[in-house]
């Protein structure tokens, strides 16, 4: 059964911040790249500047230590739902499955052709994998950025509130159950489309 899905895109850029880790975090070989598992003592250490990255107003039990067959399953399942929603944008909006409307219709059009954007360079996110305790349940919060001034094993890249448009910072987030092996809360930032199809 899939969680509920609210899901944010924003075709503008992220204005990115960077909180100094103690110690590296640990590296991770993925079949598309490198992943770095954020340790629950630095996400105690910088609780407050870690909850900035999740979007809306979310109270957390508290973090801990992903393995590394926690986000290698993590991974997994956020690569494929960008994936599928780049064959069928309703993965990601399913309250648009039934949509007749031309707006509605544009916007799955619009998502699709972002989703298959993502697919084509997808190797170039750095990701970071975040371990958040929700309502009692471990998730896996994955974080992705392409931004060039981050050194992922020693610095977290979280989302401010405020963005700044014309960057070409691109940021993915997601939240896995890694146990349930289901996905939810997708956040899009940083379009990789040109700008003439962003706005039909």
């Amino acid at each position: 059964m899939r969680l509920a899905i609210p899901i944010s895109v924003v075709a503008l850029s992220l204005l990115g911040g960077l909180v100094r880790a103690d110690e590296p975090f640990l590296k991770v070989t993925m079949d598309a790249g490198v992943g770095y598992i954020v340790p629950e003592k630095y996400a105690d250490d910088h609780k407050l500047e870690l909850l900035k990255s999740i979007p809306g107003d979310l109270k957390i039990d508290g973090f801990w230590t992903p393995t590394e067959q926690h986000v290698t399953v993590a991974e997994r399942i956020f690569r494929e739902t960008l994936h599928q929603t780049a064959k069928d944008a309703t993965v990601l909006l399913p309250d648009l499955a039934q949509a007749t409307s031309p707006d509605d219709l544009e916007t799955l059009a619009r998502e699709q052709r972002e989703a298959e954007a993502i697919s084509r360079n997808y190797g170039t996110y750095t990701r970071q994998y975040l371990g958040v305790v929700i309502d009692g349940i471990r998730i896996v919060l994955c974080n992705y950025s392409d931004a060039k001034k981050v050194d992922p094993a020693t610095e977290f890249m979280y989302l401010e509130k405020y963005f700044v448009s014309g960057e070409k910072t691109h940021f993915l987030q997601c939240r896995v159950d890694p146990r349930l092996k289901t996905w939810s809360n997708v956040s899009i930032i940083g379009s990789w489309l040109p700008p003439e199809k962003n706005h039909p």
